[in-house]
């Protein structure tokens, strides 16, 4: 399944390169991220055998469904238009831009932000002009998030993005965009008979072009390259995990000769699935910068693309203090899924099946702190409850590794950071997705389940552990210390 996926991804990105243009990622329908089944499952029509017909009536009637989406936002935008006073208000020239995100835990968490630590704390420090520009991820409470933001970000200019475009942007996001999506119904018609794949993409993509994926990238580039020609900035520091915002925002201050350098930064482990980066480097046709959290990914980097100039900065999931490497008196299995519904659900399946056997390890569930509980998930978190060794953690990540005999992790963080732990690492993937797995980039640093029967053979069984000195050194790979100076050269 993962090499249909990986197909897929290939033609949308020749169809951008060589048909389309770089101008239709608005569109994130042709920019597979990451190979997870949250991200893959709205090109399952592609991959089955369904007749033109059925791929024909369901562009249509999406594409309908997606207009009148439109027209509510446009409705929205004159409700809405008072949130355009922050963001208008400022005026201050600018060294560096931050493109974060105000969702979850990064909305409350204190001192640091979530994807760039204390970078820009670091910058304001050296006397340097230095906002973070917010996502919008909440559909209400604006203003209460925009406070909270501020709070939290003493020293720094901080801008939330507005939820809904301005009036004369939505009409004209609602032209372009339904003149793309006509343009590749057109193409696809043309070679129906020609290329019958290229033309099933073609139409499939052509009503995502009114979705509000699109039109929170339209929205994000119009905001990004306002604010960072008003405040004269030099630099927009971007996350680096191949989403179709991130290229269409830089080549959007490209397009426009900005001045401003766009520079990415790798916050978090990336994985051979990563088609969306891999896309990304190998068409890029000039210099680009690139900030990375250790060596194994600035190796990984340039086996992709000889254009970035990669520095290596750190992580701030480097922890302060090592663990001692040794599984004795301890008992606990860790789950430790990433923040979608889809890989908290496969986990909580997971836990249930193995529960329902009869095992009495005591297990403990991480929720990741981005995590949007919806009513599925807390239905099955109440039934796990009944179970008396069943814990929903709400301890810090190393109090959560010190106890822990297993941590079972999908593609999430935790799988770097417990290497420096005492514990046996568990990839556990019920669909089979090597890819995805944070410790792919090296081999045999973990073990591999893919149901509730092979992890209870696993906790059967006897592990060897990597010695203490090699797991730091294997860490340290992947997350560097901190060494935030090297920005200022």
């Amino acid at each position: 399944m993962n090499s249909n996926y990986k197909h897929v991804s290939v033609e949308l990105d020749n169809l951008v390169k060589n048909i389309l243009g770089v101008k239709y990622l608005i569109n994130p329908f042709f920019r597979i991220s990451k190979i997870i089944p949250e991200q893959t499952k709205i090109y399952q029509a592609i991959i089955t055998n369904r007749s033109f017909l059925y791929h024909l009536s369901y562009s249509v009637s999406l594409f309908i469904i997606n207009l009148l989406k439109i027209l509510i936002y446009f409705l929205m935008s004159f409700i809405m238009v008072y949130q355009y006073y922050f963001i208008l208000r400022a005026r201050e020239k600018l060294d560096y831009i931050f493109l974060s995100h105000a969702i979850g835990a990064n909305i409350n968490k204190l001192n640091d932000d979530q994807y760039f630590g204390l970078m820009p704390q670091f910058l304001t420090l050296q006397k340097h002009k230095v906002a973070i520009f917010y996502t919008n991820h909440s559909k209400f409470g604006y203003l209460r998030n925009y406070l909270r933001l501020r709070k939290k970000n003493v020293g720094i200019e901080v801008y939330l993005c507005p939820k809904f475009m301005l009036p004369h942007e939505s009409m004209g996001f609602l032209f372009k965009s339904t003149t793309y999506a006509f343009n590749c119904l057109r193409i696809a018609m043309g070679s129906i008979k020609q290329d019958p794949n290229q033309s099933k993409m073609l139409i499939n993509a052509a009503p995502y072009f009114l979705s509000r994926g699109t039109y929170n990238n339209d929205l994000l580039k119009n905001r990004c390259l306002a604010i960072e020609k008003r405040a004269k900035a030099k630099f927009l520091i971007f996350t680096f995990e191949g989403h179709s915002y991130e290229q269409y925002v830089f080549d959007g201050m490209r397009e426009s000769k900005s001045e401003c350098q766009g520079v990415f930064y790798q916050h978090s482990p990336i994985v051979r699935g990563h088609l969306g980066l891999k896309h990304f480097l190998q068409g890029l046709d000039s210099k680009v910068q690139i900030m990375v959290t250790g060596s194994i990914y600035k190796k990984y980097i340039a086996s992709l693309s000889s254009l970035p100039t990669i520095t290596i900065v750190g992580s701030q999931k480097t922890p302060t203090d090592v663990f001692k490497l040794t599984t004795e008196n301890r008992d606990t299995l860790l789950f430790a899924p990433e923040g979608t519904a889809e890989a908290t659900l496969e986990f909580i399946y997971l836990i249930q099946e193995i529960m329902d056997i009869g095992l009495t390890n005591r297990i403990v569930l991480r929720l990741h702190p981005n995590l949007s509980k919806s009513l599925k998930i807390q239905y099955y978190l109440r039934k796990l409850k009944n179970y008396k060794n069943f814990s929903v953690s709400h301890s810090d990540l190393n109090s959560d590794l010190k106890i822990s005999a297993f941590v079972f992790f999908r593609s999430s963080a935790v799988a770097v950071q417990a290497l420096l732990s005492g514990a046996q690492l568990v990839f556990y993937s019920k669909s089979n997705q090597p890819d995805i797995n944070p410790l792919s980039l090296l081999q045999n640093l973990n073990l591999e389940a893919s149901n509730a029967t092979e992890v209870i053979d696993l906790l059967k069984n006897e592990h060897k552990v990597i010695n203490t000195q090699e797991r730091s050194q294997i860490f340290n790979q992947f997350f560097t210390e901190l060494n935030y100076s090297i920005l200022l050269r």
